[in-house]
C-alpha cells in the first residue's frame, strides 16, 4: 500500500490492489469499458457548474458531479484516505480536525501571519494530479480513468469529494518544506486547505523579508523570500490581497475564527445572522428570502443557509452558549418544523450538576449524620471528597430542587491519600448535568469559584463564592490548590470552577479552624 512517505520523497511505490491494473479497477468500481469510455469523452457534461459569492469579494465556481460520478468518486475516496496519513500541521479535510482545531493550535501566540494561495483547487492540473499518481505506482492504463473520474477542465473540481484529499497529497511536500523552515526558527505552522498561518511567542523576523511591518495586509515582498520560494515552487502563488500580521496588540483572526484566550466567532458573523432572523420577522419568509438571492447571489434554502451558521457557533461556542441559544430560539420560532437542539445555560449546568450528599456512620459512637457536597463531570461522573464519604453505613444524595426525592450511592473508586472518590448512582440521566473539567494546572491570582451547600436547609440555594487561586502545594505526591476564599463545612466534595465554569479542584478542608484553604488538583483523578 502506498504511502505518504513514498510520495512526499518522490519514491515511486506498489499501488493499492484496487488499481493493480484496469481489470481490478474495474470490479472494484463496478465499471464496464463503454461506461469509462463515456466517462472520458463527456466528463465535462457530467457537471453542474455554478457559481457562489467570496465573503471576501469575488466569486468560487463549484463544480458538482452528477449522482454516477459522485457515486464513483466516493469509491476512488474510499482507496485514498486507506492510503493517505496527513501530516499534523494539515487540519483541512481531515478527519476529527477542522477550521477549529488549526486555530486551536494558535493560541496564545503574540504573532500570527496568515498567506491564503491563490485560486487552490484550479491551480492544481490535470498533469500535478497525474504525476501524482504515477508517483503512487498506478499504471497508466488505470491511470487516464483515474484522471478522468476525479478531474474535469484541466484541473480539479471544487465539489467533487476527492479533490480536498488529492489536494492535501499534492500539497505534502510544501508541507514537508515549510515544516523544516519552521522548526528551527520555533515557528508553529499550521494549514487549513488554501490557508497557511505561521504564528510565534516572540518577534517572528524570520518570516519577513526586512525588519519586523506594522501589523495589517502586506505582500509577497515582505515576506521572507525562502518561504514565498518554497510555496512557488511547489506549484501554488500567494494570494496578494489575502496575507496579514497581527501583532501582540491585535485581534487575531484564523480562517474566520477569532483567536484570543480561545477559538471565538467573529461579531460581525453574528451581527449578520441576526440581521438576516430580524429580517425573517419583521417581513417574513419569501421577502427575506428574495434578498438573501438578490444580495447575496445564493440560491437554495434561506433556512438551510441560516441553520448551518447557526449550528457552526455551537461547533465553535458549544451548544450550551448563550448566543447560540438565543439565535437557536429565533430560528425554531420562524421554522417549527425544522428545530436546532438547544443546550442549557451556564446557570442551569452549574445548578443541575451539584448536589448534596448525606452521609450515616457506621460507628454509634460517632455523630450520625453529616452532609457535604458532589458533583457531576464529564467522563468521570458523581464525584465527592473520600472523607465524605469515609467510614459510612450509607450514602445518599438529593438535588435541593426535590430534597425528599433521595438517591443511595455507593463508593466505585477512591483514594484516601488525594481524598477523592468517584460514587456509583442510579440517577436518571435527565435529573442531572455535567461539568468539564480543566485539565491544565491553574496560575496564582486566577480568578476561581466555591461551588456547595455548606449548612444546607430547607431553601437552600448553591453558594457560588468568587475567590482567587492563593497558591500551590504538593503534599505526600498531591498537587493541591490553595485558594484565597474560605471552604466552609458542607463545601468539601464540591467543585472549585474557573471563570468558564471548568472544574480545576476539588473543595478538601478549610473554614475558621483551617489556617489555609485546600482543594485537590482535579488533575488527581486520573490517579484513581
Amino acid at each position: 500500500m502506498p504511502t505518504a512517505i513514498g510520495v512526499m520523497f518522490g519514491h515511486t511505490t506498489k499501488p493499492p490492489p484496487e488499481f493493480t491494473d484496469l481489470s481490478s479497477f474495474k470490479t472494484y468500481l463496478d465499471v464496464t469499458d463503454n461506461e469509462l469510455a463515456v466517462i472520458k469523452k463527456h466528463r465535462s457534461k457530467m457537471y453542474s457548474h455554478f457559481t457562489i459569492r467570496k465573503r471576501s469579494g469575488g466569486v468560487r465556481v463549484i463544480n458538482a458531479p452528477n449522482k454516477r460520478l459522485l457515486f464513483l468518486q466516493r469509491g476512488i475516496l474510499d482507496v485514498f484516505v486507506k492510503m493517505h496519513t496527513p501530516r499534523k500541521p494539515v487540519h483541512g479535510f481531515v478527519k476529527n480536525r477542522s477550521a477549529i482545531t488549526n486555530a486551536e493550535e494558535h493560541l496564545g501566540r503574540n504573532h500570527v501571519i496568515n498567506i491564503d494561495l491563490k485560486d487552490y483547487f484550479p491551480t492544481i492540473s490535470e498533469n500535478r494530479v497525474s504525476g501524482l499518481f504515477r508517483t503512487l505506482g498506478v499504471p497508466d492504463d488505470v491511470l487516464e480513468y483515474l484522471i478522468a473520474i476525479t478531474c474535469v477542465g484541466n484541473k480539479l473540481p471544487q465539489g467533487a469529494p476527492t479533490s480536498p484529499i488529492i489536494s492535501n497529497m499534492i500539497s505534502l511536500k510544501m508541507d514537508r518544506q515549510l515544516m523544516k523552515f519552521c522548526k528551527t526558527r520555533r515557528i508553529k505552522y499550521t494549514r487549513y486547505a488554501d490557508d497557511l498561518t505561521f504564528s510565534t511567542y516572540t518577534n517572528p523576523h524570520q518570516l519577513f523579508s526586512n525588519d519586523t511591518p506594522t501589523p495589517g495586509r502586506l505582500t509577497t515582498s515582505d515576506i521572507s523570500e525562502e518561504l514565498i520560494s518554497i510555496i512557488l515552487t511547489n506549484g501554488f502563488v500567494p494570494n496578494e490581497d489575502k496575507i496579514k500580521y497581527f501583532g501582540p496588540s491585535s485581534r487575531k483572526e484564523i480562517t474566520g475564527l477569532i483567536v484570543s484566550e480561545k477559538v471565538n466567532v467573529s461579531r460581525i458573523f453574528v451581527r449578520n445572522i441576526r440581521a438576516i432572523i430580524y429580517d425573517l420577522e419583521k417581513n417574513g419568509y419569501p421577502a427575506a428570502q428574495k434578498k438573501f438571492e438578490t444580495k447575496l447571489g445564493k440560491f437554495g434554502s434561506l433556512s438551510e443557509h441560516l441553520r448551518g451558521k447557526i449550528s457552526w457557533i455551537s461547533q465553535v461556542k458549544s451548544i450550551n452558549d448563550t448566543v447560540y441559544m438565543g439565535l437557536a430560539r429565533r430560528f425554531n420560532d420562524q421554522f417549527p418544523s425544522n428545530q436546532l437542539k438547544i443546550g442549557h445555560s451556564k446557570g442551569e449546568i452549574r445548578d443541575l450538576a451539584n448536589w448534596v450528599l448525606e452521609k450515616d456512620y457506621k460507628d454509634p459512637k460517632s455523630k450520625t449524620f453529616s452532609q457535604g457536597s458532589a458533583f457531576f463531570l464529564q467522563d468521570y461522573g458523581l464525584i465527592t471528597a473520600y472523607h465524605c464519604v469515609e467510614g459510612a453505613k450509607s450514602i445518599e444524595i438529593f438535588h435541593p430542587h426535590e430534597p425528599s426525592k433521595k438517591f443511595p450511592v455507593t463508593v466505585e473508586k477512591f483514594c484516601k491519600q488525594r481524598d477523592l472518590a468517584i460514587l456509583r448512582h442510579t440517577i436518571p440521566t435527565e435529573k442531572y448535568l455535567c461539568l468539564n473539567i480543566y485539565d491544565e494546572k491553574t496560575k496564582v491570582e486566577e480568578p476561581v469559584r466555591i461551588l456547595g451547600y455548606p449548612s444546607f436547609g430547607a431553601g437552600s440555594r448553591l453558594q457560588i463564592r468568587d475567590t482567587k487561586i492563593a497558591g500551590h502545594q504538593r503534599k505526600s505526591a498531591v498537587e493541591q490548590i490553595i485558594v484565597g476564599g474560605k471552604i466552609n463545612q458542607g463545601n468539601s466534595g464540591g467543585p472549585i470552577v474557573d471563570q468558564f465554569d471548568r472544574v480545576v479542584g476539588v473543595a478538601h478542608k478549610g473554614g475558621p479552624d483551617e489556617a489555609i484553604d485546600i482543594a485537590i488538583a482535579i488533575q488527581e483523578l486520573k490517579g484513581l
